[in-house]
């Protein structure tokens, strides 16, 4: 009996540990602290919509570490967050503890890129500009999956400057073209903006966003480009 109500005294304490420390995960991950500040007169928080969210795809800061993943891996290990284009704020305490527990995260993920690769046009991360705007990237688990059965993985401008060729299209293109597996290396971001678009045109809320290196597996190696 004294054994069980050690036990249960134990698992208390660490209950209320990871309950104490789940509570200040949105408190203690500020994504501007990955951010280098503004870029062509734009803040790290863009301009309009969801700042909170801005912040996190201008991360341009890249990651020191990444956790390795298979697209479905990722699928399976992830959890669901609100699909609703709603801002951060309105979410509840717990909602916010989860998504900053993922979204610190740095990961690298397997798959093929697939269908095409879309420049955008304005966005208010990018603060409307027309001419800085971001590129859109499907990675799947095959190389002939569809966009529905895919996660949206997206380039920066902010990292035209440190790989050439990212602000162009026709450089994924050729990575789609060939078939290539390859690893997508960047920050995680729930996008609840684009719930609208699940089954459609991707199939989680997720995405590596911004993506700050590609790798080209190639035999025993992988090439960045």
């Amino acid at each position: 009996m004294k054994s069980r109500r050690v036990a249960s005294f134990v698992l208390a304490l660490l209950l209320a540990a990871s309950s104490a420390f789940a509570a200040g995960e949105r408190k203690t991950f500020n994504p501007l602290k990955f951010s280098t500040g503004d870029f062509h007169g734009c803040p790290a928080r863009g301009e309009g919509s969801d700042a909170y969210l801005n912040s996190l795809k201008n991360r341009d800061k890249p990651p020191t570490t990444a956790r390795l993943y298979t697209v479905n891996r990722l699928y399976e290990k992830t959890p669901t967050l609100p699909k609703k284009k709603i801002h951060r704020s309105k979410w509840t305490s717990q909602q916010q503890d989860l998504a900053a527990r993922w979204e610190r995260q740095a990961v690298m993920v397997e798959g093929y890129l697939v269908f095409d690769a879309v420049k955008e046009g304005q966005e208010a991360c990018n603060c409307g500009s027309t001419k800085y705007v971001d590129h859109h990237l499907w990675l799947a688990s095959t190389p002939s999956a569809s966009r529905a059965k895919a996660m949206v993985v997206e380039v920066s401008p902010k990292e035209w400057a440190y790989h050439q060729g990212w602000n162009k299209a026709e450089t994924f293109r050729r990575l789609i073209r060939a078939k290539e597996r390859v690893r997508v290396i960047g920050w995680l971001t729930w996008d609840q903006e684009h719930a609208v678009h699940l089954g459609k045109y991707r199939r989680t809320l997720w995405e590596v966003h911004p993506i700050h290196q590609i790798q080209v597996q190639r035999g025993h190696q992988c090439i960045r480009i």
